[in-house]
């Protein structure tokens, strides 16, 4: 089976991992509106798996929340993991540095502007650079039952202590749950070869 991540993808983000000494994965997205979440599914399966060189956040709706952990961690290399509009049928993915940030918005449920934070970033991080990891959706409806995330494996204390898990379970479309499942086994290479 041909991989779902388009090569051209794969052979950028290699090249900005291989050169970059500290790489922060930010997942974006509200859980609740359905492949939304692709982000904070991304990043919530890294929950625990961060390293000296490799950070994953999930930033949820709100990232700005978690900028001083991004400080401290000093990335030169962020990858934004989010849904976006760039005008390809829904299950694109794109890769854009941030000066084509502004073509290619996420499609926003954050409080700020994701412009807004990384210039923020930038003020304290000024070589940084930033990309986004994008996906064309293929429905952002509510969900309209909400089951808490994985109870068989974390309880509220998980919650309580790890902001990466999300608290409500992630329900993307069967399309781009496949995507993000191909995408986490090739951040699993990644991480091997740090």
């Amino acid at each position: 089976m041909d991989s779902i991540i388009p090569e051209n993808i794969k052979v950028k983000m290699l090249d900005l991992v291989e050169t970059a000494e500290k790489i922060l994965f930010l997942g974006i997205g509200e859980v609740n509106m359905g492949d939304d979440g692709f982000g904070s599914y991304i990043t919530a399966y890294f929950s625990k798996k961060s390293s000296s060189n490799l950070l994953f956040i999930n930033g949820a709706a709100t990232p700005e929340f978690r900028m001083e952990e991004i400080l401290n961690f000093k990335p030169d290399l962020m990858l934004l993991i989010d849904t976006c509009d760039s005008g390809d049928p829904p299950g694109t993915l794109i890769l854009a540095d941030e000066k084509y940030l502004v073509n290619y918005l996420p499609i926003s449920s954050h409080t700020l502007p994701i412009q807004l934070f990384i210039k923020s970033l930038k003020n304290d991080l000024p070589d940084l650079q930033t990309y986004l990891l994008g996906i064309n959706p293929v429905s952002m409806l509510a969900t309209e039952e909400r089951f808490i995330y994985k109870p068989e494996k974390f309880d509220l204390d998980d919650f309580e202590s790890d902001p990466n898990l999300p608290f409500f379970e992630i329900n993307l479309t069967p399309e781009i749950h496949r995507i993000a499942d191909e995408i986490i086994k090739f951040i699993e290479k990644i991480q091997k070869t740090e």
